[in-house]
């Protein structure tokens, strides 16, 4: 795995699956609950630097402080601004992808190490390198996504409410097991039916992948506000497995060559 790829993995895991309601909470009420989550971070991206630690180690002290100060700056903005909650949402994540992107360019002599995207992903082979893009493209399928969920529901809710809605956008649990399962089943039948070889045509079945959760919801079809919310974030998993599965698609393909 490259470093590009383990500051990234050990992002997704610290700042999405490992970060639960309650932090999130602690977050917004104190500086001490920015200062768990940055560690929490940290400690996730050190565990995939492990075996790099005596070179990458060092970057392990701006990458903390450097979370701590975004979170800080979101928090901020969203108290001031609380119906731009998602708007300061893409903007921390920007920045902690650029900060990423400006540790790989430093800590590599001051240019960027990678040709291509095999090299990107730096597995010890080709097969290795797609279990690794799938793995990758499924926790911002299980973790990110649910956020998008959430934030199409609140924008939806404040639009028919006039902007009087003051609760900003939150995902269940149970959202994020249902549109997770059902983004994680679309991405396997991409993998599986994708530029590999494998010759499955599973591909024209992804679809199918959101009707569990259509069905089983069906009692919230009659209500009008539940309705809206309920279709709200169907449409918006759709949209994104669209976006992932086209960028999944393009990836694979670029290391089948």
């Amino acid at each position: 795995m490259s470093i590009l790829l383990r500051f990234l993995f050990g992002h997704l895991v610290g700042d999405f699956a490992l970060q639960t309601i309650d932090l999130v909470r602690f977050k917004v009420r104190s500086w001490q609950g920015l200062l768990l989550h940055a560690a929490i971070v940290t400690g996730s991206t050190a565990l995939f630097l492990w075996e790099t630690l005596p070179t990458w180690g060092l970057w392990l002290i701006p990458l903390f402080a450097l979370h701590f100060l975004f979170d800080w700056g979101k928090v901020a903005l969203a108290r001031r601004f609380p119906q731009r909650h998602f708007s300061a949402f893409l903007l921390d994540q920007a920045l902690h992808l650029g900060a990423t992107v400006l540790f790989v360019f430093l800590g590599s002599g001051g240019r960027w190490p990678y040709t291509t995207l095999a090299e990107a992903i730096g597995g010890p082979s080709p097969q290795a390198d797609r279990n690794l893009l799938f793995l990758l493209f499924g926790l911002v399928a299980f973790f990110v996504a649910p956020l998008l969920e959430a934030n199409a529901v609140y924008k939806l809710a404040r639009l028919s409410a006039n902007g009087t809605v003051a609760n900003g956008p939150a995902a269940s649990l149970q959202d994020r097991l249902w549109g997770g399962g059902e983004r994680l089943l679309v991405l396997a039948l991409l993998y599986l039916g994708g530029p590999l070889g494998y010759g499955l045509p599973t591909v024209w079945a992804s679809p199918l992948s959101f009707l569990p959760r259509i069905l089983a919801h069906r009692h919230l079809w009659k209500d009008p506000r539940q309705a809206q919310d309920f279709w709200g974030k169907v449409a918006t998993s759709i949209l994104t497995m669209l976006l992932l599965g086209v960028l999944l698609w393009l990836a694979l393909a670029a290391l089948a060559h």
